[in-house]
Parts: structure tokens; sequence; C-alpha cells
């Protein structure tokens, strides 16, 4: 499963909603959740298992029992 899957399936069930943008490289980026948008050098970053995640939702891969977690932080 992909970190998009799961998304969606949140989505789904009516608890969540984001939007994104595809980068020809790397796949998705999630551009807002839940209405916070990118702005003002704040961006949401996705975090799986407590580290930084290297591919985008449409890539990245998790596992069950994996911690996905989406933090709104400053552009290092």
């Amino acid at each position: 499963e992909t970190v998009l899957t799961a998304m969606q399936t949140l989505v789904s069930a009516g608890h969540f909603t984001f939007t994104s943008t595809n980068n020809a490289s790397m796949g998705l980026f999630v551009e807002s959740i839940n209405g916070v948008a990118n702005a003002n050098g704040r961006y949401w970053f996705l975090y799986v298992n407590g580290e930084s995640a290297s591919h985008g939702i449409s890539t990245q891969q998790i596992s069950p029992g994996d911690r996905v977690e989406w933090k709104y932080e400053g552009n290092y």
C-alpha cells in the first residue's frame, strides 16, 4: 500500500481532505490537508515511522503497523 491509498481510504470515510500536485520525478505532493494549505514558508511534510519520507505520497510504500504523520513545518 502507498500513503496515497491510505489517504484515499480516509477521504472515502469522510475523515480527511487533501489536495495535491504532481511532481514528474517523485509523484504526488500534498498542497493542503483539511483546508490548511502550504503558505508563508510552511509546508506539509510526510514522516513514516518518525523519519522524513523520501518519496511522494503516490510512491511512498507503507506496511501494516507503520506510523504515518503529517507535520506542518517551516521550510528548511
